[in-house]
């Protein structure tokens, strides 16, 4: 089972009941509402709950300056963590978040591995300054979920071969080129997107080719591929698909003025907000462990644009 744009637009349809309601506003409009619910309660929710649902990481390399930049699709453009490996540290290893002011604690330091990092505008700073480095910055953050789209401004896929890198669509799509960020995203609870910001190698009728690396390990038949930042389904759990039904219907009646019926809608979101939301974490039935070095208890720093 899935949970498409298509869903969304007939579950709020049903919901409002109201011919009237359903002629002055179209499909766009609706998916705008559904954007800006998700925009400024779901995705708060979600990343305040620590359950990690959006939840994802890039591979970044180090500027010749000594910083990488943050992933613009970053929720707030922050982080969670980052770890780096090289030829001599196989086995990732997690920098430590330093607050800039510290920076200058490492200016005696000559190594050409960083030691940790800070947060300055939308980079993470390498420390020591002005270390360089060859090796592979994997950097974790919550993904900001994407933009809603028609599922005829996506395309399903039908086919997926891993060894050649190519998948089939559905249907032949004149938006993709070689020159055209996709996305690809997965068409089951929670809606993750498996692959980002990734530009085909080729286009040929119903098949797209793609470079191996960016192929996604889990990416099956029925998933979709989308432009860019958009998605045909919500990039959230699906229990919250239906609380952001009743988001929009809220929204959708204020803007045409039923300030009563948006009053009735908003008291029924706000039950329906607690009922979904307090099932959010914990994600597991059992307790995380605490990992303690020299007998202290490793606690993250609590400075600014960097997630606990």
């Amino acid at each position: 089972m899935s949970f498409t744009t298509t869903d969304l637009l007939s579950l709020v349809s049903n919901l409002a009941s109201n011919p009237a309601l359903e002629s002055r506003l179209t499909n766009a409009n609706v998916l705008s509402f559904a954007d800006l619910e998700i925009a400024l309660s779901i995705t708060p929710s979600l990343v305040n709950s620590r359950s990690d649902f959006m939840l994802t990481y890039k591979e970044c390399t180090l500027s010749s300056a000594g910083y990488i930049t943050i992933p613009p699709r970053a929720v707030n453009n922050t982080i969670k963590n980052i770890y780096y490996s090289d030829s001599a540290v196989t086995t990732p290893v997690e920098l430590t978040f330093y607050d800039q002011r510290d920076r200058g604690q490492f200016a005696y330091i000559n190594s050409t591995a960083p030691a940790g990092y800070y947060i300055e505008g939308n980079r993470a700073v390498m420390l020591p300054l002005g270390v360089s480095s060859t090796g592979t910055f994997r950097v974790y953050f919550n993904m900001r979920p994407s933009r809603l789209v028609a599922t005829s401004s996506a395309r399903q896929i039908t086919a997926v071969d891993p060894v050649a890198g190519t998948i089939v669509i559905s249907s032949s799509w004149a938006s993709v080129s070689t020159t055209t960020k996709v996305d690809l995203i997965a068409n089951y609870n929670p809606y993750p997107v498996l692959g980002f910001d990734i530009l085909p190698s080729n286009v040929s009728g119903n098949t797209i080719y793609f470079n191996l690396s960016d192929m996604p390990a889990d990416l099956a038949v029925g998933d979709w591929i989308s432009l860019a930042e958009t998605s045909p389904v919500a990039n959230i759990p699906e229990e919250m698909c239906y609380m952001l039904a009743g988001g929009v219907l809220t929204r959708v009646l204020e803007s045409i003025g039923d300030m009563d019926g948006a009053q009735m809608s908003y008291n029924r979101y706000q039950r329906d907000e607690k009922t979904a939301t307090s099932i959010l974490a914990p994600r597991s039935n059992t307790t995380p462990k605490v990992r303690v070095f020299n007998g202290l208890i490793n606690r993250p720093s609590r400075a600014r644009r960097h997630m606990p």
